[in-house]
């Protein structure tokens, strides 16, 4: 006996599907929560203020490089719902194919512009330089992996 895979979110009442469709995305963001309160601790407990300023100052310049690619990986899941919705499956897969491709290049170029803009950005913002072993290598140098993944699976 076959499971079924999909869900039609277009059928049945709203509040029970919408529930089971948030429900996932209120855990993962408690999860995101607890890891950032133990990054925290952990930071600064074993590496110091200072490790934990370059933790806490490079967090607006993440969430800037997120966001621009949460509206990318979005636009990715729109169109590729809307296939799904047609019930267009050969263009789902050409959606899903071509997202990748796109989603791939955006990190690509937003990891790069990063990586480029990032000892400017702190200066404009007046931050302290760490020197080299500071601030940088708290910027993971292609942020966008995780919404790679999860635009598709929630879009």
């Amino acid at each position: 006996m076959r499971m079924k895979t999909t869900m039609n979110m277009t059928e049945g009442r709203p509040l029970a599907l919408l529930s089971v469709f948030a429900l996932p995305l209120l855990i993962g963001n408690l999860f995101q929560q607890a890891y950032n309160l133990a990054d925290s601790m952990i930071v600064g407990r074993l590496l110091g203020a200072d490790a934990l300023a370059a933790v806490g100052a490079t967090g607006s310049i993440s969430f800037l490089f997120f966001s621009i690619f949460n509206g990318i990986s979005g636009g990715c899941g729109i169109v590729t719902a809307q296939f799904f919705g047609a019930k267009r499956d050969e263009m789902v897969c050409r959606a899903i194919a071509n997202s990748a491709y796109i989603m791939l290049a955006s990190a690509l170029l937003t990891g790069t512009t990063a990586f480029l803009m990032v000892p400017t950005v702190l200066s404009w913002m007046g931050t302290p330089a760490y020197g080299p072993s500071g601030l940088l290598p708290v910027l993971p140098g292609c942020w966008p992996a995780f919404r790679a993944s999860s635009g598709i699976i929630h879009g």
